[in-house]
């Protein structure tokens, strides 16, 4: 037990430390990048996001759970493939709009650059979590987070743009895995693929993407919407008030989906009955946790808005608060949700995640063009979003319930 605490904690700090250090840039290149271009950086981090879960097919949120090693090696193959595709197909019609000096091409290349640096660290963190390789994987947060932030104050410096930005990410996550990997254990290439209960075939992976897509979608749905009703200033607003409302969950979100998903994939693979247990203790100690950073955001965000950003920043200082309670409850969803498709809850998950999404750009869209007001439009979402991210976590501790039950009927 005292060991995984300090697992525990190394993953957390790795995590925080790399991420500190991308938020510490954000100064920077808020006052020498024109907003316009900051705006765009925003929407292709939204693309990416949402584009995602088709690039690596889900596979990375299974391959913890996943007893066969050789069925995570060709899975692992597959993931790269068709991640590495799909972001070239993107950076390629980038550089052709280029031709046509079309404002769609730094979208599109920053997309391709940022789908392709959070696509490999994915497939490639699954794997080093499947194998228990914990202390590489710390380092790795923290090196990732690191050299992101001294490439993206080079850009902002130097070239400042939006593709420029993205490229910084991407080349900085690149350099954080090849000085962190590990040659894989002899049962990596030993270890068959079978066909057991880790399948994953097309009716488990049709909804598991599509709920990774939805996901995405419904967490950049806000600013996409807002992007087409308020325009490209409105969205960087907004843009910057999610990612600084967002801080500590990029902070600490992906240590703490990395522990969870350790400790709950262990609990799966054994068949053991105690994940409903497992996952309540978890969601309380995050509510916890969540309802800390809320109270923080509502009271600071708008005070350091200005002094932090900028005088042109003002409004994003305001919509931190507004945003703070969904934002914050994310730190609780991101990392148990995907215990969802562990226990091949996919469609439950692509239910629940279909309703968040319909709902949040109904309210968005809705309010937006009938007050035309920014953060009334922000207020009313962030309500709605509150109210489905409690249905999602009821229904997971319900599924968990479910699962015990099946793998020990006792």
């Amino acid at each position: 037990m005292r060991e995984d605490r300090k697992r525990a904690i190394r993953l957390v700090t790795g995590q925080l430390v790399g991420q500190a250090a991308m938020l510490s840039v954000v100064p920077v290149y808020s006052r020498t990048i024109p907003v316009f271009d900051v705006g765009i950086f925003q929407i292709a981090t939204a693309v990416a996001l949402i584009a995602q879960p088709i690039a690596t097919m889900r596979l990375e949120m299974i391959t913890p759970a996943t007893r066969s090693l050789g069925l995570v090696r060709s899975r692992t193959r597959l993931a790269y493939l068709v991640s590495s595709g799909l972001a070239v197909a993107a950076m390629m019609t980038g550089f052709g709009l280029w031709l046509t000096h079309s404002v769609g091409a730094d979208l599109l290349v920053g997309a391709g650059l940022l789908l392709l640096g959070y696509a490999w660290i994915a497939i490639d963190n699954a794997v080093m979590l499947r194998l228990g390789e914990l202390g590489p994987l710390a380092w790795r947060n923290a090196l990732a987070g690191l050299l992101a932030a001294i490439l993206q104050l080079t850009a902002a410096l130097w070239l400042p743009s939006a593709v420029a930005l993205a490229g910084a990410v991407v080349l900085g996550r690149a350099v954080a895995i090849l000085l962190t990997y590990r040659p894989r254990p002899p049962a990596w290439y030993e270890d068959r693929p079978a066909i057991d209960d880790d399948s994953f075939g097309v009716e488990r992976a049709f909804p598991a993407i599509l709920a990774g897509v939805v996901t995405a979608s419904a967490l950049q749905g806000l600013m996409l919407t807002v992007s087409v009703i308020f325009g490209p200033l409105g969205s960087a607003q907004l843009g910057m008030a999610q990612r600084i409302a967002g801080t500590p969950t990029s902070l600490v979100g992906q240590g703490l989906s990395q522990i969870v998903a350790a400790r709950g994939s262990a609990i799966i693979r054994a068949r053991s009955g105690v994940l409903e247990s497992f996952v309540r203790s978890t969601s309380l100690r995050l509510c916890a946790l969540a309802a800390i950073v809320c109270a923080t955001l509502i009271v600071l965000g708008p005070l350091l808005a200005v002094p932090v950003l900028g005088p042109e920043w003002e409004t994003a200082g305001t919509l931190i608060a507004v945003l703070a309670a969904p934002l914050s409850m994310y730190l609780v969803l991101v990392p148990t949700m995907p215990i969802m498709i562990m226990i091949k809850r996919e469609r439950l998950l692509l239910i629940l995640n279909s309703f968040r999404l319909f709902a949040i750009v109904l309210a968005t869209t809705v309010a937006g063009l009938l007050t035309r007001e920014l953060l009334l439009t922000a207020a009313i979402t962030a309500t709605v979003w509150v109210i489905a991210y409690l249905l999602s976590l009821a229904s997971l501790g319900l599924a968990a319930r479910r699962w015990d039950r099946e793998v020990d009927p006792r």
